[in-house]
C-alpha cells in the first residue's frame, strides 16, 4: 500500500503524459516567444529526432540510461534519418537536441508547478556522460582579435583588384571578408552555399 502512495505522489501530474506530449506542447505554446530562427531550428530537432525518439515514452520513465542511449546513437550513427542513415551527428547537433529536450522540460515543469523530480537533471548527465566517454569536442572556433581582423584585411587589399571598365574594385577575398565581418556571416552565406 505505501509503494503505490509514493509511486503516485512521484508520477503525480505527469503520470498521463509522454515525452512527444511535452514537446508538442512546448513548441506550441513556447516557441512563438523566441526568434523565429531558433524557432525553426528547435521546431526541425523537436520533429526530426526528439518525438521520433522519445514521442512515446512515458514522462516518469524518462531517465539517464534512455537520454544517454539517444546520444549515443546519434553520434555512433545507428540513429538514422531520411537525411543522415547511419551517419554520425555532429557534437554540436547532438548537444542541441539535449539543450532543446532539457528546455522543454523545465518549461514544462515550470508552467505546470509540477513538484516530481524534474527528468531535465537527467538530461544534461546523459549529455555530460556521452560527451565525456566519446571525447566529443564541440569545435568552437577562436574569435579573431580586432587587431588580427585588421591585419587580414589589410592582407586581403594586397591581392590583386577586379578591373573593369576601366575602374578598379576591391578584391573579391577583402569583398568577402569585409562582409563577413561587417554582418557576422558565415562562410556558406557569404559565398551563397545551399543545401542539397
Amino acid at each position: 500500500m505505501w509503494a503505490t502512495e509514493i509511486a503516485r505522489k512521484l508520477t503525480a501530474g505527469t503520470e498521463d503524459q509522454t515525452v512527444g506530449d511535452v514537446l508538442r506542447e512546448f513548441e506550441r505554446a513556447y516557441l512563438p516567444t523566441v526568434k523565429v530562427r531558433t524557432q525553426e531550428t528547435w521546431s526541425a530537432e523537436i520533429h526530426n529526432r526528439l518525438i521520433r525518439f522519445f514521442g512515446s515514452t512515458p514522462l516518469p520513465l524518462l531517465e539517464l540510461t534512455a537520454a544517454f542511449r539517444f546520444g549515443e546513437e546519434m553520434y555512433l550513427g545507428r540513429y538514422g534519418t531520411d537525411q543522415n542513415d547511419g551517419r554520425r551527428y555532429a557534437g554540436w547537433t547532438i548537444r542541441r537536441n539535449y539543450t532543446v529536450l532539457k528546455t522543454a522540460l523545465n518549461w514544462y515543469w515550470r508552467e505546470h508547478k509540477i513538484e516530481q523530480r524534474n527528468p531535465a537533471s537527467d538530461v544534461w548527465e546523459a549529455w555530460e556522460k556521452l560527451r565525456k566517454r566519446y571525447n566529443i569536442q564541440l569545435g568552437r572556433g577562436k574569435t579573431w582579435t580586432r587587431e588580427e581582423t585588421t591585419i587580414i584585411l589589410e592582407e586581403a587589399r594586397k591581392l590583386p583588384m577586379l578591373r573593369t571598365g576601366g575602374a578598379r574594385w576591391a578584391t573579391p577575398v577583402y569583398a568577402m571578408l569585409r562582409l563577413a565581418l561587417g554582418a557576422g556571416l558565415r562562410l556558406g552565406e557569404v559565398t551563397g552555399l545551399q543545401w542539397d
